[in-house]
Protein backbone atom coordinates (compact mmCIF):
# COMPACT_ATOMS: atom_id res chain seq x y z
CA UNK A 1 0.00 0.00 0.00
CA UNK A 2 2.90 2.41 0.52
CA UNK A 3 3.41 2.51 -3.24
CA UNK A 4 -0.07 4.01 -3.62
CA UNK A 5 0.99 7.21 -1.87
CA UNK A 6 3.80 7.59 -4.41
CA UNK A 7 1.39 7.13 -7.33
CA UNK A 8 -1.86 9.06 -6.76
CA UNK A 9 -3.61 7.39 -9.70
CA UNK A 10 -2.89 3.89 -8.38
CA UNK A 11 -5.66 1.38 -7.84
CA UNK A 12 -5.62 -1.26 -5.14
CA UNK A 13 -7.63 -4.49 -5.28
CA UNK A 14 -8.11 -6.82 -2.34
CA UNK A 15 -9.38 -10.24 -3.39
CA UNK A 16 -11.70 -12.04 -0.96
CA UNK A 17 -11.52 -9.15 1.47
CA UNK A 18 -14.90 -9.86 3.04
CA UNK A 19 -14.50 -13.63 3.07
CA UNK A 20 -16.65 -16.33 1.54
CA UNK A 21 -18.94 -16.70 4.58
CA UNK A 22 -19.87 -13.01 4.71
CA UNK A 23 -20.34 -12.85 0.93
CA UNK A 24 -22.66 -15.88 1.12
CA UNK A 25 -24.62 -14.20 3.93
CA UNK A 26 -25.02 -10.96 1.98
CA UNK A 27 -26.07 -12.87 -1.15
CA UNK A 28 -28.67 -14.79 0.85
CA UNK A 29 -30.05 -11.55 2.29
CA UNK A 30 -30.11 -9.91 -1.16
CA UNK A 31 -31.93 -12.91 -2.64
CA UNK A 32 -34.50 -12.74 0.18
CA UNK A 33 -35.26 -9.16 -0.93
CA UNK A 34 -36.02 -10.18 -4.54
CA UNK A 35 -39.82 -10.15 -4.05
CA UNK A 36 -39.67 -6.46 -3.08
CA UNK A 37 -37.24 -5.45 -5.83
CA UNK A 38 -38.26 -3.41 -8.85
CA UNK A 39 -36.61 -3.07 -12.26
CA UNK A 40 -33.65 -0.68 -12.04
CA UNK A 41 -33.96 2.46 -14.11
CA UNK A 42 -31.43 4.72 -15.75
CA UNK A 43 -31.49 7.64 -18.16
CA UNK A 44 -30.07 8.30 -21.61
CA UNK A 45 -30.25 10.99 -24.27
CA UNK A 46 -32.84 10.27 -26.94
CA UNK A 47 -31.85 11.95 -30.21
CA UNK A 48 -35.33 11.53 -31.73
CA UNK A 49 -37.09 13.18 -28.78
CA UNK A 50 -34.30 15.67 -28.09
CA UNK A 51 -34.37 14.99 -24.36
CA UNK A 52 -33.22 12.67 -21.61
CA UNK A 53 -35.50 9.64 -21.24
CA UNK A 54 -35.84 7.08 -18.47
CA UNK A 55 -35.62 3.39 -19.29
CA UNK A 56 -35.62 0.10 -17.41
CA UNK A 57 -32.33 -1.80 -17.42
CA UNK A 58 -32.56 -5.35 -18.72
CA UNK A 59 -32.14 -8.03 -16.02
CA UNK A 60 -31.20 -5.48 -13.31
CA UNK A 61 -33.29 -5.25 -10.16
CA UNK A 62 -33.19 -2.53 -7.51
CA UNK A 63 -34.11 -2.11 -3.85
CA UNK A 64 -33.40 0.20 -0.93
CA UNK A 65 -31.26 -1.06 1.94
CA UNK A 66 -32.84 0.66 4.91
CA UNK A 67 -31.97 0.82 8.58
CA UNK A 68 -34.42 0.98 11.43
CA UNK A 69 -35.91 -2.03 13.17
CA UNK A 70 -37.82 -3.32 10.14
CA UNK A 71 -35.04 -2.81 7.59
CA UNK A 72 -32.41 -4.25 9.90
CA UNK A 73 -34.56 -7.33 10.56
CA UNK A 74 -34.81 -7.99 6.79
CA UNK A 75 -31.10 -7.66 6.00
CA UNK A 76 -28.79 -6.98 8.97
CA UNK A 77 -25.52 -7.83 7.20
CA UNK A 78 -26.36 -5.59 4.22
CA UNK A 79 -27.35 -2.72 6.53
CA UNK A 80 -24.16 -3.02 8.55
CA UNK A 81 -22.03 -3.24 5.40
CA UNK A 82 -23.58 -0.11 3.87
CA UNK A 83 -23.35 1.86 7.14
CA UNK A 84 -19.77 0.77 7.83
CA UNK A 85 -18.65 1.45 4.29
CA UNK A 86 -20.35 4.85 4.20
CA UNK A 87 -18.78 5.98 7.46
CA UNK A 88 -15.33 4.55 6.73
CA UNK A 89 -14.91 5.66 3.13
CA UNK A 90 -16.32 9.15 3.70
CA UNK A 91 -13.88 9.77 6.57
CA UNK A 92 -10.90 8.50 4.55
CA UNK A 93 -11.79 10.57 1.47
CA UNK A 94 -12.42 13.69 3.57
CA UNK A 95 -9.01 13.29 5.23
CA UNK A 96 -7.16 12.71 1.97
CA UNK A 97 -8.98 14.98 -0.48
CA UNK A 98 -7.59 18.41 -1.20
CA UNK A 99 -9.81 21.45 -1.33
CA UNK A 100 -12.11 20.76 1.59
CA UNK A 101 -14.30 18.07 0.01
CA UNK A 102 -16.71 16.90 2.68
CA UNK A 103 -18.62 13.69 2.10
CA UNK A 104 -21.36 12.68 4.50
CA UNK A 105 -20.69 9.79 6.87
CA UNK A 106 -24.41 9.30 7.38
CA UNK A 107 -25.98 9.71 3.93
CA UNK A 108 -25.28 7.70 0.82
CA UNK A 109 -26.66 6.08 -2.26
CA UNK A 110 -25.93 2.60 -3.53
CA UNK A 111 -27.07 -0.06 -5.96
CA UNK A 112 -27.05 -3.81 -5.52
Amino acid sequence: LSAMSAHPSSVCVFDDFLGADFIALMRSEAESLLPSMVPSQSTRWDENEGRVVTYEKENVMSTQIEGGAEGYARSPALVEYVVGLTQGIAARINAAAPGGILLSGTEQTNKL
